[in-house]
């Protein structure tokens, strides 16, 4: 199988014994992977860009008009370069804002603490934490209920429950992507974790779906739906960042 071949078969609704779906996947991710490697930033950015790219690819990138007009493995791999290069600097801005504004880099939220800026901004700092947790804690107790029951079949709202659950794990670096990849699909590897980077975005993507429908039927004001949107963005977090959380503590346990 081409790259060329590999980046025209992608599909997010490839089954799994699809075996040339999975392997296309497994191919054109491995052909990111090695993309990422050469670009100039920090590991843990270089990491998100792939993972990110991947993904978009995955759900529909590959099937722009820039990505059908690429007809050689040549120019596959220089659209997934452009693309890394982009989500790099994308990635490497936003961090940059976050830490210029950063009250407390410790152990808590900081999108959580811009959302609660935005929402009463003089709050004295220890006032500003509490009201950004427990934004999070509403969207985590009201919200997310509220749209695993927009699931018709049991399972299907479990499965999302867990998935979000997951995700929070991440962001609050309670956890590795290994340890879930494991925990999720009982394998590892960059198919096995892959699968559930997709669970995690189709995840992602309904809650944003969810907030906009509760939004425009007038159930949630617009300063509550661009919080709980700040809140999925938070569970955005995840992957490298909790790879590089533990690599961090194998290094100070050397």
């Amino acid at each position: 199988m081409t790259l060329l071949e590999a980046f025209r078969r992608l599909s997010p609704d490839c089954p799994p014994e699809d075996f040339a779906g999975q392997d296309a996947l497994a191919f054109v991710q491995d052909e990111v992977n090695m993309l990422a490697r050469r670009l100039t930033f920090e590991e843990s950015i270089r990491e998100d860009a792939a993972t990110e790219v991947t993904v978009h690819m995955l759900f529909g990138g590959s099937r722009t008009t820039g990505a059908l007009e690429c007809d050689s493995d040549k120019r596959v791999r220089g659209f997934l370069r452009r693309a890394l290069s982009n989500k790099a600097i994308e990635l490497w801005r936003a961090r940059r804002a976050l830490a210029e504004d950063t009250i407390d880099d410790a152990d808590h939220p900081i999108e959580l603490v811009d959302i609660a800026l935005s929402a009463e901004d003089v709050l004295t700092e220890p006032d500003l934490m509490r009201e950004a947790l427990a934004i999070e804690q509403r969207f985590m107790d009201v919200l997310v209920p509220a749209c695993a029951e927009t699931f018709t079949q049991v399972r299907a709202r479990q499965d999302f429950l867990t998935v979000v659950t997951q995700m929070r794990a991440l962001a609050f670096k309670a956890t590795t992507i290994d340890e879930v990849v494991l925990e999720s699909t009982g394998r590892t590897g960059a198919t096995a974790e892959a699968a559930v980077h997709q669970r995690h975005h189709r995840a992602r993507v309904r809650l944003v779906e969810f907030i906009a429908n509760e939004s425009g039927a007038g159930r949630l004001s617009a300063e509550q739906a661009e919080q709980f949107r700040g809140c999925v963005s938070f569970l955005h977090r995840r992957a490298s960042s909790a790879k590089e959380a533990a690599r961090a503590a194998q290094r100070d346990q050397r």
